[in-house]
């Protein structure tokens, strides 16, 4: 299943979110912790592999080094020389008890990893606000094998997730969301859910938490798939069009397909769920218009989180 959260060769429409806190904070001369989106590439030939990763500024090299490993699968059975420096000839070696976001501050910032001959270059993209919720490392795209392993983005972000961790997202997940995501063994949306914060209140009126109640309708296997695999598309808060994306690959994870065979695509997808899509509309969680983002968040909580 492709990243749900970035793609390198698409522009999101991400609507521009202002973070009060970080703007306190560096009135208060207080530099608050940052998730950096950062491009990790190294060659092989004439071949790019590429790793787009989302990093805490606070992380120490040390568990950086930790990331970069699990995202390109770098043997581990033998030991092998690597270091951290600040240009790709430099023969220093960097505290790895230092922190990413003392080197990497400003789109276009790099560092360099080398582990044994390969050298690593490691480039900021963007940063973003993060709270507690946040991972501390997930991998969202990349391309290319390394070492002989393919690149599965699900697997990497397993590992660095950790099982403690997965466990207790799913733990706050109601079943049937847990099922539909082991069925598709879609591991993208396992930081989806944790990020979402189903512990976090949500303020809703009697009247739309009684419609929320009733969802889904639907009664056969496959329309309630399709209602769960939707909720979860819209849950990521992107642009219509990777909405459809999403949706459309979870379910053909899932294993579900039209009568003559051909994958689902979205409009038929929300075709088989029309009857929770339109009650779900009508509290503004679905469609153009409705709720501001922060608000529809508060309904997919409501609907994902366990009762």
């Amino acid at each position: 299943m492709p990243s749900t959260l970035y793609r390198p060769r698409r522009r999101q429409q991400v609507a521009s979110v202002v973070d009060l806190d970080a703007a306190r904070a560096r009135l208060r001369g207080v530099r608050r912790s940052r998730t950096l989106l950062v491009r990790c590439g190294t060659s092989l030939a004439d071949e790019e592999i590429i790793r787009h990763i989302g990093l805490c500024s606070d992380s120490s090299l040390e568990d950086v080094q930790r990331a970069l490993h699990i995202a390109f699968a770098v043997p581990g059975d033998t030991p092998t020389p690597s270091r951290f420096t600040l240009a790709p000839a430099d023969s220093g070696r960097l505290e790895l008890t230092a922190t990413l976001g003392e080197f990497l501050r400003d789109g276009g910032d790099e560092l360099f990893f080398h582990w044994g001959l390969w050298c690593f270059r490691l480039t900021l993209l963007d940063t973003y606000p993060r709270d507690t919720a946040t991972p501390r490392a997930l991998c969202v795209a990349g391309a290319g094998d390394f070492a002989g392993s393919p690149f599965d983005v699900s697997a990497i972000n397993a590992q660095l997730l950790g099982p403690l961790a997965v466990e207790n997202v799913m733990a706050s997940v109601r079943p049937e969301v847990v099922d539909v995501v082991s069925r598709s063994k879609a591991m993208d949306f396992i930081p989806l859910l944790q990020a979402l914060d189903l512990s976090r209140p949500a303020y809703l009126t009697p009247s739309v938490d009684d419609i929320l109640q009733t969802l889904p309708r639907e009664k056969t296997p496959q329309a309630r798939d399709a209602f769960w695999c939707t909720l979860l598309a819209l849950s990521c808060l992107v642009d219509d069009a990777t909405t459809d994306d999403v949706t459309e690959s979870a379910m053909a994870a899932l294993g579900w397909t039209a009568a003559d065979g051909s994958p689902l695509c979205a409009s038929q997808i929300q075709q088989l769920c029309a009857g929770s899509l339109v009650r779900l509309a009508s509290v503004g969680g679905y469609g153009a218009g409705g709720r501001s983002a922060v608000d529809k968040l508060d309904l997919y909580r409501a609907l994902l989180r366990v009762k």
